[in-house]
């Protein structure tokens, strides 16, 4: 039984016993006069006793009410953290580029100290263009703080089929880079091994393909054209910098 119950059956039982000395005792009249004005006394004791006692609990609900909110406040904290630096950086890369969110594709995000660095692409035939790219510096409050790009205007795109076999594509690319094929797991499967490079205003669909140098051991990375076999694009597959490109 709690401590409020407990002075509530007893509050109970003292008015039932002080009804029963007044109406109903057998005692004498004095003797119950004398009884129920000692209880009459113990009653008016329980009852002030009583209302400190819910003035007390009253504040100390109040103040729980008061706790549960704060505790809830981290919550309202969690839910604003849920930010999504995808949608976030997509949003923001279409707007600054003046086009569709069907024309912009969301390579990766990387954490650091001081925010979140977002990587978007240019996107044509729901596939990357790889030599596109922004990106997109989101402070520790979300906002953008920096912002880079390179974006092509592309008039025309090459259809999403290789005419050449990638045996072919390898053979032009160990000539043409002094180095050998690398690639062990090999598959006609986009965006990984297929997909898109800007080369002036064409998209031109490449296969992208890994290789050794045989001078220095440098990994590169080839775009290599899948309609006619030339070496668009290399750069090193360590440190991204380009070591060469077709312009147009």
């Amino acid at each position: 039984m709690s401590f409020l119950s407990f002075f509530l059956a007893t509050l109970s039982r003292t008015q039932q016993s002080h009804k029963t000395l007044a109406f109903g005792s057998m005692i004498s009249p004095i003797r119950a006069y004398h009884s129920s004005s000692k209880l009459s006394k113990r009653c008016r004791r329980i009852k002030a006793i009583l209302a400190i006692i819910m003035v007390r609990i009253a504040s100390v609900l109040s103040f729980g009410f008061v706790s549960s909110l704060a505790a809830a406040a981290p919550l309202q904290f969690s839910a604003r953290s849920g930010w999504d630096v995808k949608s976030a950086a997509l949003s923001y890369v279409a707007q600054k580029w003046q086009t569709s969110s069907y024309e912009v594709w969301f390579d990766s995000a990387s954490a650091s100290p001081s925010g979140t660095t977002a990587v978007v692409r240019q996107a044509t035939n729901d596939q990357p263009v790889w030599n596109s790219y922004a990106n997109v510096h989101f402070d520790s409050s979300n906002k953008v703080v920096n912002f880079s790009s390179q974006h092509f205007d592309i008039s025309y795109v090459e259809q999403n089929m290789p005419t050449i076999a990638v045996e072919d594509a390898v053979a032009a690319g160990e000539k043409a880079l002094n180095a050998k094929w690398t690639d062990t797991d090999f598959e006609y499967t986009e965006p990984d091994h297929l997909g898109y490079i800007a080369v002036g205003n064409r998209a031109k669909y490449s296969y992208i393909l890994h290789f050794e140098s045989n001078t220095d051991s440098t990994p590169l990375t080839a775009y290599i054209s899948a309609v006619n076999g030339e070496v668009d694009w290399v750069v090193n597959s360590e440190t991204g910098a380009t070591i060469s490109s077709v312009s147009a």
